[in-house]
């Protein structure tokens, strides 16, 4: 007959978190992330870097934006800002889908 003995350990263990870190319940991370990812607004400056467009911002709101202003109206949103210039908003994934 087999008498094996269980045996039982109980530790106690130290884990230290960085500062810039933090433990998040998994549920709440993949929520946050799913809303960042949802809606992000962008400038025009954003907007060229994100998508690696070689042209200069007067040019992506003039040339880019502002003649396709009917087709992308519902993720971007242009207002004259002072002196004349456009700030844009645009929704990251509506942006990246359609000028990618």
């Amino acid at each position: 007959m087999n008498n094996t003995v269980m045996q039982n350990l109980k530790a106690e263990v130290t884990i230290t978190i960085p500062k810039d870190m933090v433990l998040v319940n998994r549920v709440d991370y993949e929520d946050l992330k799913r809303q960042a990812e949802e809606v992000k607004t962008w400038s025009v400056a954003d907007f060229k870097r994100e998508l690696d467009i070689p042209k200069n911002v007067t040019w992506i709101k003039e040339c880019l934006l502002k003649p396709n202003i009917s087709e992308i109206k519902s993720w971007c949103t242009l207002k004259e800002g002072s002196g004349g210039r456009t700030g844009t908003g645009t929704v990251q994934d509506q942006g990246e889908r359609h000028y990618s």
